[in-house]
């Protein structure tokens, strides 16, 4: 399970996140590679 979000601040500037295997399920997508644990990733994003 995924989750990502972002929220405008402004016209010029978001703020961003987003999750990754958030149940920490264990699977194999391809024989003998495995998949990351959990993960999380964020920032903020600025247009001009």
């Amino acid at each position: 399970m995924n989750l990502r979000g972002a929220y405008e601040m402004s016209d010029n500037f978001e703020l961003f996140a987003r999750m990754e295997n958030l149940t920490d399920a264990q699977y194999q997508e391809d024989i003998g590679y495995g998949t990351a644990s959990q993960s999380a990733l964020g920032g903020v994003r600025a247009r001009f």
